[in-house]
């Protein structure tokens, strides 16, 4: 399974969101790259399945 994070705007109103230029920055790319595979804090690399 991957998870490629949170992506999280900031407003308290209607439309504040679109006013958080570095959240809107972030969008723009969040979707385009490949989520890494998803671990619990507790993996390692060591531990990780190869391919």
């Amino acid at each position: 399974m991957r998870f490629g994070g949170v992506l999280l705007g900031n407003g308290s109103k209607p439309g504040d969101v679109l006013k958080d230029t570095e959240a809107l920055a972030r969008a723009k790319t969040f979707f385009t790259r490949e989520a890494p595979p998803a671990r619990y804090p507790y993996e390692t690399d060591a531990m990780s399945p190869t391919r």
